[in-house]
C-alpha cells in the first residue's frame, strides 16, 4: 500500500510493468491540492528467495512541469515465522490472549497434500523459562492466529507481561521468531451492590448491601458525597464522619480481585437532627428528628424490634400498630418530623415490657444537637411529671407481662398569648348581677388560666381557674370605676403569662350616695328613677332646696330632667342624700338644639370631652371636628363656688353648659369612642393671654390670644361664646362682638385674632367686666410661653372713640399700665354695670425718624419765626415727639412737643454755625427714637460785632446795610480809619462795600464796631473780572475752596476743574498781620485776593454744594527744588512759558509789600502781573541747565529741599557774585537782594569756587558717653583764627579746641573726666562767636 500526497491538481494515472510476483490496480482520479490518494500493491513472493526486493513504481500526470513520477517500492522475503501481535481476549475475566503471526519461509506445502509433519510451536516465557503453550500444523497459510493461556492477568498495580515466540519446526529445518510481549486482562467488573440500605444516627451513618454475586469479589469501596470515605470486605460500613440533621449521598462499588472496580449504586439519606437513647442494660431505644421523617414509617430512620426472646427479657420500644409494618408493631427507632418547639412540644409513647416483676432503671442520653428546651416524663394519669435531663436515670416499676407506658414530651420555651377581651376597659357591670367574663388564651401545646379580679386598681381575689377562655362570676360592689381582669395562663411546660384589661372597667350598684355643697350647684343623675328628683331627695333631706331647668332662654321649676340633661340645685347648707333606681350601663344619646343646653353624663364612669361623639344630619363627629364644622363651640362650662370653668372631662352628678349653634345636634355619651367618620383638622393658637377675674368668692376667666389661620371675625373652635349668667353672685369677664350675630350671644369667654408681626404694631381688644355685686375685682394676667418678647399694657379711656381692632391715635386716657406675666390689677365694679378696659399687646420697634429741616448747612434768622420738621412713622403710633435745639452742639433746650410731624419755632441767637435739631420721638409702647440732624445749621442775628487790630486787614461785610461804611463804623468807633478798594488795577477810597466785595481796612489803634443789617440766608454768586479781584465769602459760614462753584458761560465747574481748565488761578491768598496767606477756607468778614485769567467768571458761594465732575489731573513732579516758599519744579506736559501750574502773587498791599521773596517774569505778561511763588517748567532731563531770577525783598534765612535731583546736577544760587551749592549747605543768611537760581550741570574744574559758609554744623552722637564729634564749616582764610570752646552749665569754660585744620572739618571732644550734664560749645572766629550749640553728657 503505498499514499501519495500531490500539491496541485492533477489527472493522476498509476501502473506498473515487467514484475509477476508484484501488481498494482491502476486508477484514474484527480487530486486537488493537499489531498492524498491510497495505492494498494500485491505482492506474491512464493516463487522467490529470501531477501530483500526493489521495483519502482510509475505515476503518470497531466502536469506539463511534472508528467512522470519514479517512486520506489521495496518487498522483503522472511524464512522464519513473524509474530504480527499479542492481544487480550476481550469481554472475558482474563487468561488468555491471541497470538497472530506470519509462515515460515519454507511453510508451503498445502494442508491436504502429502507432506512430512509441519508444525508450529507457541512458546511463553513468564519468568521461570520457556514453556510450550500451544501447537499448530503448518499448512502453508499466510498468518495464522492461536488462543493460548496465560499464568497471571494484568492488573492495576501489576504488568504481568510475558515473552512470547514461535518454532517453526520445517522439514527444511527449524526457525524461531523474534519475541514478542503480550499479557491479558480481567475485562469483565463486578455487578452493583444490590439492596443498598441506610441507618442514619444523628452521629453516624451505616451503610448495608446483599452478598455480591461475583467469585472473584475482594472488597466494597464507599463515597460520602463523591469522595472516598473507606473501603470494606462486609457487607456494611458505618460512617461517623457526619453532621447532624445533614444530607449526605452515599456512593458504593465492588471490586474484584484483579481490580476491576463496578459500577455504582448510590443512596440519598439524611442523618438525625438530635436524638435521645433510652437504654435497660443492653437494651437501647433511640427517638429522635430528622428533616424528611413524619409521624409514619420512614425506611431509613424507624427500626423495629426483633421478637421478645422466650424468657428472661425487658424490653423498651414504641408501639406503633398503625404502621402495619411487616415485621412487627415494636420499633427501637423512633424519628419524627422536625417540628418548631418554641411554641409546641414533641411527644413520643414509649412501652416498657418484662417477663419478671421489678424496678427497670432506664438511663436518659441527649445528643448534643437536642435542643435547650424543657424536657418531662410523665404517664397519662399525670400521676407523675419529671423534669428530663441529659445522663438521668428514672426507675420503673413493672408488672411481668403488661405493659408499662410513659410519654417523653420535649419542647416550648414560649409562654401562652393571653388577652382579656371581656371586661376590657370602661364597660359596666351591675353589681350583685352574673357576669360572663372572657379573654383568648393560645398555647402550642396545653394551659390552664387563673381568672382574677380587683376593685381597686390593686389588691386581687381569685374567680377561678379554667382550661375554657371564659368563666362566669358575681361581682359585689357598690361603686367602683377602678376594677380590672386580670388572667394568669400557664402552659405544660411551665410557661406563663399575665393579662390585665386594658383600662379600667366599672362596677355599679342601683343606689348612689351624693354630697352637695352649699349654694348653687349643675346636677346630674346617673341612675333612672321613676319618681322625681324631689322625691329623691325628700328621702334623705327634709329643709327647702331649689330645683331649676333651663328652658332654652330662661329657668323653669325642674322635677326631673332627661338624659343627658342637668339642672340648678340650690342648698343653703351642705347635704347628703342617696339616689335609687337602676344605673346606666351602656351608651346614651340626647339631643340639643341651638343656643345654650344644660347638658349632662348619664353615665357613671368620667368621659372625656374628645370621646363624645357628636351626630348631625346622620353624619357623625368627634367633639373637636364638630367644633370644627360649627355644630358646637369648643368650652365645656361646668360651675362651682360661683365660677364657670372650661372642662375636658364630662363628670357624673355634673352638668354643664355646652353651645350648640345648629337644631338637631345629638352627643353620645358612651364608655368607649367611636371613630370620627370626618378627618380633623388640628388648630392651635400661636399664643394666649390668661384673664382671670375674682370678685368676693366668684370667679371668671377670659382668653385672648392669636391663630395663624384666626380671622377679626368669629372663629369656630377659636372664639368661645361666654355662657349664660348663674342665677346669682358672679363675676364676668368678656370680649363683646354685637356685629357677629353669634347665636350663643354676644359675649366671649376666648376671642382669637389673627397673628400679625408684633415687632412694629398692636394687637388690642376690648375687654368688660361685669358683676351682681358692688366690689372690687381682681383681673390676674397669665401669659403663654410663646408670647413673644413684646410689652403688655392695659388701658382705660375716658371717652371710647375708637373700634377694636383698629388704630387710633388719638387717646384721653384714664391710666396705662404695662403689666407683666401673672401681675394683677384692681377694677372698681359697680353692680351690674359694665366696665370697659382695653389689652394692648405688641411694639418693640422704635418709630421711625428722621429730621428734615434744618438738617444741616441752612441759614435760619435769629428771631425770625421757622418751621421745623422731620419725618416720623411707626407701625402703630406716635404719642408724642420732643423737639429740642442746640446752639453749641452740646447743650440742647427744649422747643416743644409736637403731635404733628412738624413745629414752629423763633431762634434767638446772635450768630452760630454750630446749630443742631434734635427730635424725641415715642410710640404708644414707649419706645422712642431719637434723630438729629445730620450737619450743623447756622443762626444768625442782623447785628455782627467786629473787633480788629492795629493795622491793615482784608475785610467784608456779612450783612447787607443800606448806609455807608463810614456811617456804620462811627456808630461804635471813632477814631481813624483807612478803606481802600481795588478798582481797575488800584486802590480808591470806597462808600460802601457790595455783596461778595472785600476791601483793605486799616486802624490807627485796636477798633470794635457792630455792623448792623440783613445776613445772606442763601447762596451768592460774585462776578469776578480779569485779573485780581478782593471777594469774600457773604455768608457767615466758612465755604471751603473745594467747594466753590466757578461759572463760566453758563457751565458749571469745580474749582479744581476751573483752575485746569485754566480760569482762575490755583492759589487764593488771605491778609495776616504782615503777610499774604495760601488760604484753602473762606471764613466770612474777610477778604481774599482771587485771580481770574479770563472775562465773565462768576463765583458761587452755597451752604450746599453741587460738585460737577470734571477730570483732575494729579500733579507729579519730576525734580522739584523748595526755598522757603517758592516751589521751582519740573513736571510734564506743562508750559515754558506761564500756565495753571504757575502760581502768581498778588498785587502789593497798601503798605507795598508784596512777599518775601518771588521769582519775576516780566517776559510772560500775565494779567495776574509778573511775580510768582511757583515756576513750573516742562524740563526732566537738567543737564540743560535752567535759570530763575529771583528777587528778596526782606532780610531773611533760606533755607531748602531738594527732591529727586539726581548726584551730578548743581544748584547753584548766585548773590553778589558770589555762588552758593545748595547741595553744600543746608541754609544761608541774606539780605533784600536780587538772585539767581540754577540748575543742572553748570560748573567745570576751571569755574569760580564755591562759596564756603562759615558755620556751626553740631555734634553726634547727642546725647553721648563719653566722646562725640563735633563738625564745623570753615573757609581757607579763617580756618586759622578759629576754636572751639566748651562750656558747662553754669558758663564755665572747661575746655578750648584750637582748629587748625582745613575747612569742613570736625574735632572729638573726650568727656571722660566731666561729669553728666548740659555742656555748651561755641565756634569762635577771629575772636568772634559765630554760633553756639548744646550737647547732653550722659554717663
Amino acid at each position: 500500500m503505498k499514499k501519495f500526497s500531490m500539491m496541485m491538481a492533477m489527472l493522476l494515472i498509476v501502473s506498473f510493468c515487467f514484475a509477476t510476483w508484484l501488481s498494482v490496480e491502476e486508477s484514474v482520479v484527480t487530486l486537488p491540492p493537499g489531498e492524498s490518494v491510497t495505492v494498494n500493491l500485491t505482492a506474491n513472493g512464493a516463487n522467490l528467495a529470501p531477501g530483500n526486493y526493489e521495483l519502482p513504481l510509475t505515476v503518470i500526470t497531466n502536469d506539463p512541469e511534472l508528467e512522470i513520477v519514479e517512486i520506489p517500492a521495496t518487498a522483503t522475503i522472511f524464512t522464519k515465522p513473524k509474530i504480527a501481535s499479542v492481544v487480550d481476549v476481550p469481554n472475558d475475566q482474563g487468561g488468555w490472549v491471541f497470538v497472530e503471526f506470519y509462515r515460515c519461509f519454507y511453510d508451503d506445502t498445502p494442508l491436504n497434500d502429502d507432506r512430512s509433519a509441519e508444525v508450529y510451536t507457541i512458546e511463553m516465557n513468564n519468568g521461570d523459562g520457556w514453556i510450550a503453550v500451544g501447537t499448530l500444523s503448518a499448512y502453508a497459510e499466510n498468518s495464522y492466529s492461536a488462543l493460548i493461556p496465560t499464568t497471571t492477568d494484568a492488573t492495576e498495580t501489576n504488568e504481568a507481561l510475558f515473552d512470547f515466540r514461535i518454532i517453526a519446526a520445517m522439514d527444511e529445518g527449524n526457525w524461531v521468531s523474534d519475541v514478542v510481549q503480550g499479557f491479558s486482562v480481567d475485562n469483565i467488573v463486578p455487578a452493583p451492590p444490590v439492596n443498598l440500605l441506610s441507618n442514619a444516627m444523628h452521629e453516624s451513618v451505616e451503610i448495608k448491601w446483599d452478598i455480591p454475586v461475583e467469585d472473584d469479589y475482594q472488597y466494597s469501596k464507599i463515597y460520602q458525597n463523591d469522595v472516598l470515605v473507606g473501603t470494606t470486605a462486609e457487607l456494611s460500613f458505618v460512617d461517623n464522619n457526619v453532621l447532624a440533621n445533614s444530607e449526605y449521598i452515599y456512593t458504593v462499588k465492588h471490586v474484584d480481585a484483579n481490580g476491576n472496580v463496578g459500577e455504582s449504586t448510590v443512596l440519598t439519606t439524611r442523618t438525625l437532627a438530635w436524638s435521645i437513647q433510652l437504654s435497660i442494660e443492653d437494651n437501647n431505644f433511640v427517638l429522635g428528628t430528622a428533616n424528611e421523617a413524619s409521624v409514619l414509617f420512614d425506611d431509613g430512620f424507624d427500626i423495629p424490634l426483633p421478637p421478645s426472646p422466650p424468657t428472661d427479657f425487658v424490653e423498651i420500644y414504641a408501639h406503633h400498630p398503625e404502621w402495619n409494618f411487616v415485621l412487627g408493631d415494636k420499633f427501637m427507632q423512633d424519628v419524627q418530623g422536625i417540628v418548631e418547639l418554641a411554641d409546641d412540644m414533641q411527644v413520643w409513647e414509649i412501652h416498657l415490657l418484662s417477663d419478671n416483676d421489678g424496678d427497670v432503671a432506664v438511663n436518659f442520653d441527649f445528643s448534643a444537637e437536642v435542643p435547650a428546651l424543657p424536657a418531662f416524663i410523665y404517664d397519662e394519669s399525670l400521676s407523675y411529671k419529671v423534669a428530663l435531663t441529659d445522663a438521668m436515670t428514672h426507675t420503673f416499676t413493672l408488672v411481668a407481662n403488661t405493659e408499662a407506658v410513659f410519654y417523653l414530651a420535649i419542647g416550648d420555651n414560649t409562654a401562652p398569648v393571653n388577652a382579656v377581651t371581656y371586661p376590657n376597659g370602661l364597660e359596666f357591670l351591675q353589681s350583685g348581677e352574673e357576669a360572663t367574663v372572657t379573654f383568648d388564651a393560645v398555647d402550642g401545646y396545653l394551659f390552664e388560666n387563673s381568672v382574677s379580679i380587683s376593685y381597686d386598681g390593686e389588691t386581687y381575689e381569685e374567680i377561678g381557674v379554667t382550661a375554657d377562655n371564659s368563666i362566669t362570676f358575681t361581682p359585689e360592689n357598690t361603686l367602683s370605676n377602678s376594677c380590672y381582669l386580670k388572667v394568669v395562663s400557664t402552659d405544660f411546660a411551665g410557661n406563663f403569662v399575665e393579662d390585665i384589661s386594658d383600662y379600667e372597667f366599672t362596677v355599679v350598684s342601683g343606689e348612689l350616695a351624693v354630697d352637695v355643697a352649699t349654694g348653687w350647684s349643675l346636677f346630674s343623675s346617673p341612675i333612672l328613677f321613676e319618681n322625681t328628683i324631689t322625691e329623691q331627695i325628700a328621702d334623705d333631706y327634709a329643709n327647702t332646696f331649689y330645683a331649676f331647668g333651663w328652658n332654652g332662654g330662661g329657668y323653669d321649676f325642674a322635677d326631673n330632667a332627661a338624659v343627658g340633661n342637668g339642672i340648678w340645685l340650690g342648698f343653703t347648707e351642705d347635704v347628703s342624700f342617696t339616689l335609687s333606681g337602676v344605673p346606666y350601663l351602656a351608651a346614651q344619646t340626647a339631643t340639643y338644639n341651638a343656643g345654650w343646653n344644660l347638658v349632662s353624663n348619664p353615665l357613671v364612669r368620667d368621659i372625656a370631652k374628645e370621646n363624645l361623639l357628636v351626630t348631625h344630619n346622620e353624619i357623625d363627629y368627634s367633639f373637636a371636628d364638630a367644633v370644627e364644622n360649627g355644630l358646637i363651640i369648643a368650652p365645656l362650662y361646668s360651675y362651682a363656688n360661683g365660677v364657670f370653668t372650661d372642662n375636658d372631662v364630662v363628670q357624673h352628678f355634673d352638668a354643664y353648659w355646652l353651645g350648640v349653634l345648629t337644631d338637631e345636634v345629638a352627643i353620645t355619651y358612651a364608655p368607649h369612642q367611636a371613630e370620627s367618620t370626618r378627618s380633623r383638622v388640628e388648630r392651635e393658637l400661636a399664643w394666649t393671654i390668661g384673664c382671670d377675674a375674682t370678685m368676693a368668692e366668684s370667679y371668671a376667666s377670659l382668653t385672648v390670644g392669636v391663630a395663624d389661620d384666626g380671622t377679626a371675625g368669629f372663629d369656630v373652635g377659636y372664639d368661645h361664646p361666654s355662657p349664660p349668667n348663674p342665677p346669682a353672685n358672679f363675676v364676668k369677664i368678656y370680649t363683646s362682638h354685637l356685629d357677629w350675630e353669634n347665636p350663643l350671644g354676644d359675649n366671649f369667654s376666648q376671642d382669637i385674632y389673627p397673628e400679625i408681626d408684633l415687632t412694629d404694631d398692636m394687637q388690642v381688644w376690648e375687654v368688660h367686666l361685669l358683676a351682681d355685686n358692688n366690689g372690687d375685682a381682681t383681673v390676674t394676667f397669665a401669659f403663654s410661653e410663646l408670647l413673644p418678647a413684646v410689652p403688655v399694657f392695659i388701658y382705660q379711656e375716658e371717652e371710647v372713640v375708637r373700634s377694636v381692632g383698629q388704630k387710633e391715635t388719638t387717646r384721653d386716657l384714664v391710666f396705662k399700665e404695662q403689666i407683666e406675666h401673672n401681675e394683677s390689677y384692681v377694677f372698681s365694679l359697680v353692680a351690674n354695670e359694665e366696665q370697659t378696659f382695653y389689652l394692648a399687646v405688641g411694639d418693640i420697634t422704635p418709630p421711625e425718624l428722621a429730621v428734615t429741616y434744618p438738617n444741616g448747612l441752612e441759614f435760619l434768622q435769629s428771631g425770625e419765626e421757622a418751621t421745623f420738621t422731620f419725618d416720623v412713622t411707626d407701625g402703630y403710633s406716635v404719642d408724642e415727639n420732643v423737639v429740642s435745639i442746640s446752639y453749641d452742639g452740646v447743650e440742647y433746650s427744649e422747643v416743644g412737643v409736637a403731635t404733628e410731624n412738624s413745629i414752629t419755632f423763633t431762634p434767638e441767637n446772635a450768630l452760630s454755625n454750630s446749630c443742631y435739631l434734635k427730635v424725641i420721638s415715642t410710640d404708644f409702647a414707649e419706645n422712642f427714637s431719637e434723630d438729629v440732624s445730620d450737619y450743623e445749621f447756622t443762626v444768625v442775628g442782623n447785628e455782627l460785632a467786629n473787633n480788629l487790630n492795629v493795622g491793615w486787614h482784608l475785610w467784608s461785610s456779612a450783612l447787607a446795610f443800606e448806609n455807608t461804611l463810614a456811617e456804620q463804623i462811627a456808630d461804635d468807633y471813632e477814631g481813624a480809619f483807612y478803606p481802600y478798594a481795588w478798582t481797575d488795577g488800584g486802590y480808591l477810597v470806597p462808600e460802601n462795600i457790595t455783596t461778595g466785595q472785600s476791601i483793605w481796612l486799616g486802624f490807627m489803634e485796636d477798633a470794635e464796631f457792630d455792623i448792623v443789617g440783613v445776613p445772606y440766608l442763601a447762596e451768592q454768586e460774585i462776578a469776578m473780572e480779569l485779573g485780581w479781584n478782593l471777594i469774600a465769602n457773604p455768608l457767615v459760614r466758612e465755604v471751603d475752596k473745594s467747594m466753590l462753584i466757578v461759572v463760566v458761560d453758563e457751565v458749571e465747574y469745580t474749582f479744581a476743574d476751573a483752575v485746569t481748565n485754566g480760569f482762575i488761578e490755583n492759589s487764593v491768598y488771605g491778609f495776616n498781620v504782615d503777610e499774604y496767606i495760601n488760604v484753602d477756607a473762606l471764613s466770612y468778614a474777610n477778604g481774599y485776593w482771587f485771580g481770574s485769567f479770563v472775562d465773565g467768571v462768576t463765583v458761587r458761594f452755597a451752604p450746599h454744594q453741587t460738585v460737577v465732575a470734571r477730570e483732575t489731573v494729579e500733579r507729579e513732579y519730576l525734580w522739584q527744588v523748595e526755598i522757603n516758599n517758592l516751589n521751582i519744579a519740573g513736571m510734564e506736559n506743562t508750559n515754558p512759558a506761564w500756565d495753571v501750574n504757575d502760581a502768581p502773587l498778588p498785587p502789593a498791599t497798601p503798605l507795598g509789600f508784596v512777599a518775601d521773596m518771588y521769582i519775576t517774569h516780566p517776559e510772560w505778561n500775565n494779567p495776574l502781573g509778573n511775580n510768582f511763588n511757583s515756576d513750573i517748567r516742562p524740563v526732566a532731563d537738567l543737564t540743560d541747565a535752567q535759570t530763575y531770577e529771583l528777587v528778596i525783598t526782606t532780610p531773611q534765612t533760606l533755607t531748602w529741599t531738594l527732591t529727586d535731583i539726581d548726584a551730578e546736577i548743581e544748584v547753584i544760587l548766585t548773590i553778589d557774585d558770589v555762588d552758593y551749592d545748595l547741595k553744600v549747605i543746608d541754609e544761608l543768611v541774606v539780605e533784600s537782594c536780587n538772585a539767581t537760581l540754577v540748575i543742572g550741570d553748570v560748573l567745570d574744574a576751571n569755574e569760580n569756587e564755591i562759596a564756603v559758609v562759615t558755620r556751626l554744623n553740631g555734634n553726634y552722637p547727642n546725647p553721648f558717653n563719653p566722646t562725640t564729634t563735633i563738625s564745623f564749616s570753615l573757609t581757607a582764610d579763617n580756618a586759622k583764627n578759629a576754636e572751639i570752646e566748651i562750656f558747662n552749665i553754669k558758663g564755665q569754660k572747661v575746655e578750648t579746641h584750637q582748629i587748625t585744620n582745613s575747612p569742613n572739618q570736625q574735632i572729638v571732644w573726650n568727656a571722660n573726666k566731666f561729669a553728666s550734664g548740659v555742656y555748651f560749645y561755641k565756634l569762635v572766629v577771629d575772636d568772634k562767636a559765630v554760633d553756639t550749640k548744646r550737647m547732653l553728657l550722659l554717663k
